[in-house]
């Protein structure tokens, strides 16, 4: 299964990136076939790894509906990230927008919900959002939802009325929509990536 490889491969420095990608390649003649979680993502290995395009499938990542209930009525709206909270993927582009949003008057009780969690890498994207939070006062309209087990997720999705994460990445997928989606929850996402793809 192929789902961001380059995510990890393309971080590493000369000569260990085109090395890596180049091993890559002359194992995939051992592979019978590959499956790309998107068409996306299925064009970005070709372009790294030479191989056939017969031998690579698209099957979208899936997620269990049998749980899933019937989404309530949120009295204020509030904008969703479910993601690492973290620059690559837009934390601290959404928080600049919402401090916009926040200046009209239909925005007042607009609320932002953070979710997913960060390693000691991104603790400094996490602290300067916290310390805008502080002099804005916007500490009762920004809330960082900490559980992210199943139940956790679920009051999350629960509890947001719009999805957003706009990744400076380009992703290969995004199981964050899928389960958006099932909880008849809206997205808006960077037009890039697999994200147009998955969306349509």
């Amino acid at each position: 299964t192929l789902q961001d490889e380059d995510e990890w491969v393309d971080e590493m420095r000369e000569p260990y990136r085109t090395q890596s990608w180049k091993l890559i390649e002359e194992n995939s003649q051992y592979i019978d076939a590959f499956i790309s979680v998107s068409e996306y993502y299925s064009e970005l290995f070709k372009k790294r790894v030479s191989v056939p395009d017969n031998k690579i499938s698209v099957v979208f990542n899936s997620i269990c509906l049998t749980d899933m209930n019937s989404k309530p009525e949120i009295a204020d709206h509030t904008i969703g990230y479910m993601s690492k909270i973290n620059s690559i993927y837009g934390a601290d582009i959404l928080f600049d927008a919402f401090l916009i949003l926040k200046k009209e008057e239909q925005n007042k009780k607009l609320k932002l919900k953070f979710t997913g969690g960060y390693t000691d890498d991104h603790k400094k994207v996490v602290k300067a959002i916290k310390k805008k939070i502080k002099q804005n006062g916007l500490e009762e309209d920004v809330i960082f939802h900490d559980r992210f087990c199943s139940e956790g997720k679920e009051d999350f999705l629960k509890s947001v009325s719009i999805m957003c994460v706009p990744s400076r990445r380009k992703g290969g997928f995004g199981m964050f929509l899928l389960e958006a989606f099932a909880n008849e929850i809206p997205a808006v996402m960077p037009e890039h990536g697999a994200y147009p793809e998955l969306i349509n």
